[in-house]
């Protein structure tokens, strides 16, 4: 019987024989090939349970909810009262604007005092501040915008240090152009009473905004001058103010004394003004990678046509820019080394050289034309109309477009490639590429400038007044007429002959 059972089950699982291996086969291939059929199919399945389970669950029934009280009433709150609506878009405007000029310098009146005193505490700088600001000499208070047409100096600042901490900067260069510090600003008043400056030790009263900002507490005669600060001297005269904002903005920043700023604007020539402010050493090499500078390094100032080093006790030593040649640039490679030399030889057979920031150090050598934002008046360039006097658009748009037409004239005239060779060689390489840096940057300023029905009145003006004087300034230091009638063309030699050698 067990033999009979063994063998019925052998001859059941070999009776597929060879075709259940290829029946298994094939069924393999089959799931291979219509694998995803499957899946469809299971996944259709599962859906549909899902269904059925979901349509047989009983819904939820809501819980009631307990009563809620009733909130107690609070304190009655004053209405706000409604936002003031003006129809002078433009004057609400220019009172924001006002108003953040004020605080910005301010804020640059605390870091000044911070600078001066570094051995107090923020809480003695702030009573400093507070002080100073309560007795109205903030120019952040008592600033009153200058004339276009001023020309002669007004106020500013006092002698300083090479800065250290320089991570805070000002908010826009063009509207006060320095620079703030967090501690104890909440003690800084706005409030203060707007009366003249106070003359001191500390706290100057001066604005640093890129040749935008002139204080009206203008020195009225030798005396006042000589009782004021170097910083009032040197941010108010019209010669030397945007120059000086840049130096307040850069990390290089030497003391300056007052007599050192009156020996600066009185060696500067009629119809110059100064490009550059930095520090001078004479007989210095080729400095390189530091931020070292020489023990016989100066406060100087670098006009157009000449370098003006303050002397205490006497004169300004005279350096025309003529008897000057530069040779050397040296710009650290290393970011973390900021200060750059430019490097000049003189015609007794000493060297110069001048630094500043990285950025800046090649003002002394290329000029400051394309970039200056504020120039003395010339007699080349007509009066503007003045803003805020009542005058409509109409009449700031002709000038607008009178002073586009004598700059484009100008350029037409004197800024061709045979124009430019002819002047090469009538002044000189140097002097002709720096005054020429003075059409370019009025050529672009007509290009780029505010508009009208967008930016206020005193901004277009000023934009188009400048690029006047730069353009104006080109010809005058070239001795050419502005904007000119004609072209100027460039006598052309001949071939040599022998008559040239006889």
């Amino acid at each position: 019987m067990a033999t009979n059972r063994r063998r019925s089950r052998s001859a059941g699982a070999g009776g597929l024989g060879p075709f259940g291996f290829f029946l298994a086969l094939a069924a393999i291939g089959i799931l291979i090939q219509y694998w995803w059929v499957l899946l469809i199919i299971l996944g259709a399945v599962g859906l549909t349970v899902a269904i059925v389970r979901s349509g047989n669950t009983p819904p939820a029934v809501a819980r009631p909810q307990k009563p809620t009280r009733p909130p107690k009433p609070g304190p009655a709150l004053p209405q706000p009262s409604p936002a003031p609506v003006s129809e002078d878009l433009a004057g609400q405007t220019r009172a924001t604007k006002r108003a953040r000029h004020i605080q910005g310098m301010q804020e640059w009146d605390y870091e000044w005092i911070r600078l001066t005193h570094p051995e107090r505490g923020s809480r003695e700088h702030s009573e400093i501040a507070n002080a100073h600001f309560a007795q109205g000499r903030s120019i952040g208070v008592n600033y009153e915008w200058a004339g276009l047409d001023d020309s002669a100096p007004e106020p500013p600042a006092e002698g300083a240090r090479v800065k250290e901490d320089h991570s805070v900067k000002g908010e826009s260069s063009n509207e006060h152009g320095a620079s703030g510090s967090d501690d104890g600003m909440s003690q800084v008043r706005e409030d203060a009473p707007r009366v003249p400056p106070a003359e001191g030790k500390h706290g100057p009263t001066y604005g640093a905004g890129g040749g935008a900002t002139a204080a009206k507490s203008t020195p009225s005669n030798s005396g006042d001058r000589a009782k004021a600060e170097p910083g009032e001297l040197l941010a108010s005269d019209p010669r030397a103010m945007w120059a000086w904002a840049e130096y307040l903005e850069g990390r290089l920043f030497l003391p300056v004394s007052g007599e050192a700023a009156r020996q600066v604007l009185d060696a500067i020539p009629p119809g110059d003004h100064v490009e550059m402010f930095g520090a001078v050493a004479i007989g210095a090499g080729l400095l390189g990678g530091t931020d070292t500078l020489p023990q016989e390094a100066r406060f100087a100032a670098r006009t157009f046509d000449r370098w003006i080093l303050p002397s205490p006790g006497g004169l300004a030593e005279i350096i025309p820019a003529s008897s000057t040649r530069h040779y050397a640039t040296a710009k650290p490679a290393d970011t973390a080394r900021w200060m750059g030399q430019s490097n000049f030889a003189l015609a007794d057979g000493r060297h110069l050289g001048a630094y500043s920031d990285r950025i800046r150090v090649d003002r002394f050598h290329e000029g400051a034309g394309v970039s200056i934002l504020r120039l003395p008046d010339s007699p080349l360039a007509p009066a503007p109309p003045r803003p805020g006097t009542g005058e409509e658009d109409a009449l700031i748009a002709d000038y607008a477009n009178s002073v586009s037409e004598r700059v484009r004239t100008a350029n037409a005239n004197y800024g061709s490639l045979e124009a430019l060779t002819a002047l090469r060689e009538a002044h000189g390489a140097d002097r002709s590429r720096r005054a020429a840096n003075y059409l370019k940057g009025a050529v672009d300023a007509v290009k780029r400038h505010p508009r009208i029905g967008t930016d206020t009145q005193k901004a277009i003006v000023s934009h188009f007044r400048n690029a006047d004087l730069s353009a104006a300034f080109f010809c005058q230091v070239l001795s050419l007429p502005y904007p000119g009638i004609q072209p100027l063309t460039h006598a052309r030699r001949g071939p040599k002959t022998a008559a040239d050698f006889y």
